[in-house]
């Protein structure tokens, strides 16, 4: 039996606040010469936000629990005058994940508590309250800090939460055995079968239960769900040729396996071999169906909502703001995927210690499990998709925002294409300079995103190319050098990326541009900076079998800036929240970790 916890506490002053908020010159608690202009402009109301000073700290804690359990056997048998292997277990696994948001604003209760005005009494009333008396409104002063009460503050914050729990059971049991031989070798086998339940579920407070765009986190409902996978494969590992003049050797394994899931039974493959004409080269190649049902998130994920922005083709690319509302959903149909991988591996014998490998991928995906963007989604309505059209709203009781529902759905193909490159180089400091002791390490990591295009194949939508773009850079990689002496090691590597660009789809022009149009919007810039950062590690090993270590890791040692990210068609975020690029830059600094690790 294994279990753990997590428990994270989140605090910051300044979190999400409301910016598509509506306020009228008779409120009472704004100053006299704002209103005095609205009314001069004739003007009924004017777009308003807040930072909600007076609301204090908001924050965020996460409670994270698990559980797991497996018995199993593991055991030999003879059959047909051959030895084999057994191994069946039965596992359970269970985990639980509570997020609570303390202090966070309730949409309907600020929206109706900002519109304040004068009752016939004099008092300061909401204006709903002049109709409803018995509404139980409490007007908020959204003009200034320290100018609320704690009833005040109290009837525009709550700490909503969502519990969800994940159950699974796996039964598996896995026969393997070499039952006979042929003139390069024995001849592998390997069989099995595996059925496998998962489950979803959970509940959240009575606001977010009644609409997840209540509050203005991103919290949502739970999941909640189930699904069966039973499945069945044989694999197989053929020796065709050993120490021949021709090759010293050549193995071709394959595999079969029938999966049937909620939605039907499907067949994969797979069919590979690898070849060493001489000693230190081995070339290798794989190709294989794959099949990937709907996960528990894709298919029952609950409501959940985020703000984001967009063009509104209709406004002549007015800049507008939205709920997106993402969920899961329960129609989706596997993934069927079919990958191709050649490569070859170098380890000279002039060259003891070095290695090194470069591989080809493509893999290629239809009924490709994705989501589109927001904009898309509008892009698709304005070119008379009703599908798309129908998941558009009007966002109540805001100003030019709407509400837009992001579900997955099966994109028509996905396909992408790349080269791997690994290198590294062991030695003995001593081969070199005689009396130093020691190991050195060298490593050398790059991926080439070659090409990765997803094509929805909807009306009105264009294939998407992301190979170069944003978080998905046409380069990465890495470069570490370790030194190991006795007790201790030190690492130092540098890691970067390539140059992108936002989107391949949009174009960079500042003169003479072509009409800008929802699928290819031009702008001044599209460009992202390379950026390369450089850490290092220590560790100090003592005690039996070295099983006790004292560590210090220091990241981005230079302390690099993230690129500031262009926000595109809205332009630059609030103050707080600049748009950078957490899945392509460092984001948090250099920054230190120390610690003691230890082995039972």
């Amino acid at each position: 039996m294994a279990r753990g916890w997590v428990i994270t506490d989140t605090r910051y002053y300044y979190g999400n606040f409301p910016n598509n908020l509506t306020v009228r010159p008779d409120n009472p608690y704004m100053p006299a010469e704002i209103a005095a202009r609205i009314t001069a402009l004739g003007l009924t109301s004017v777009p308003f936000g807040t930072l909600k000073g007076d609301n204090g700290a908001s924050g965020a804690r996460a409670e994270r629990g698990y559980a797991r359990a497996v018995a199993g056997i593991d055991g030999k048998f003879s059959a047909f005058g051959s030895d084999w292997s057994l191994k069946a277990y039965y596992q359970f696994a269970r985990a639980t994940m509570t997020n609570t948001a303390t202090r966070a604003t309730l949409l309907p209760n600020f929206r109706q508590a900002i519109d304040a005005v004068r009752a016939p009494n004099g008092s300061i009333v909401c204006r709903s309250t002049l109709t409803n008396p018995n509404d139980g409104c409490v007007p908020y002063n959204a003009f200034g800090t320290g100018v609320n009460s704690q009833a005040q503050i109290d009837y525009v914050i709550g700490d909503p939460f969502r519990s969800d729990v994940y159950k699974q059971n796996v039964v598996s049991i896995n026969i393997a055995g070499e039952p006979f031989d042929i003139w390069a070798g024995p001849v592998s086998i390997a069989f099995g079968a595996e059925h496998r339940t998962q489950s979803a579920d959970g509940f959240a407070d009575a606001i977010t239960t009644q609409s997840p765009g209540n509050w203005d986190t991103t919290g949502g409902l739970p999941t909640i769900g189930s699904y069966k996978i039973s499945d069945a494969y044989l694999e197989t590992v053929v020796p065709l040729a050993l120490d021949t003049a021709w090759a010293k050797s050549l193995n071709l394994n394959a595999a079969v396996r029938a999966v049937k899931y909620s939605s039907g039974t499907y067949a994969t493959w797979k069919i590979g071999a690898e070849y060493a004409p001489i000693d230190g080269v081995r070339i290798r190649g794989v190709a294989s169906r794959d099949v990937r049902e709907a996960n528990l998130a894709d298919r029952f994920a609950g409501v959940s909502q985020s703000q984001a922005s967009f063009q509104d083709p209709n406004s002549n690319g007015a800049a507008r703001t939205a709920r997106s509302l993402a969920s899961g959903n329960p129609d989706l149909e596997p993934e069927i995927g079919r990958t191709y991988s050649a490569g070859v591996v170098l380890q000279p014998a002039f060259l003891p210690g070095f290695n090194t490998s470069i591989d080809y991928y493509k893999v290629d995906v239809t009924q490709a499990i994705g989501s589109l963007t927001i904009q898309q989604i509008v892009n698709l309505c304005f070119a008379g998709n009703q599908t798309a059209c129908a998941r558009i709203t009007a966002t109540p009781g805001a100003v030019n925002q709407f509400d837009i529902i992001n579900a997955p759905i099966n994109l028509a193909t996905e396909s992408t294409q790349g080269l791997d490159v690994e290198a590294s180089y062991r030695f003995n400091v001593d081969d070199v300079i005689p009396g130093i002791g020691g190991g050195i390490a060298i490593r050398a990591l790059a991926t080439r995103y070659i090409d990765y295009t997803v094509d929805s194949a909807l009306p009105g939508s264009i294939p998407i190319k992301r190979a170069g773009t944003v978080n998905l850079p046409n380069w990465r990689y890495s470069f570490s050098l370790n030194y190991d002496n006795g007790p201790m090691s030190l690492t130092g590597t540098v890691r970067g990326i390539s140059g992108s660009v936002l989107s391949n789809e949009f174009i960079e022009c500042t003169t003479a541009c072509p009409t800008s149009t929802g699928n290819n919007p031009t702008y001044d810039s599209i460009s992202l900076p390379a950026a390369a950062y450089i850490d290092f590690a220590a560790t100090y090993r003592f005690g039996p079998e070295s099983q006790y270590q004292l560590f210090f890791n220091i990241r981005n040692l230079t302390n690099k800036d993230p690129a500031i990210v262009a926000a595109g068609p809205t332009g630059f975020g609030a103050w707080n929240n600049q748009p950078i690029s957490a899945g392509q830059y460092d984001t948090i600094g250099r920054s230190f970790r120390a610690g003691f690790r230890f082995v039972l």
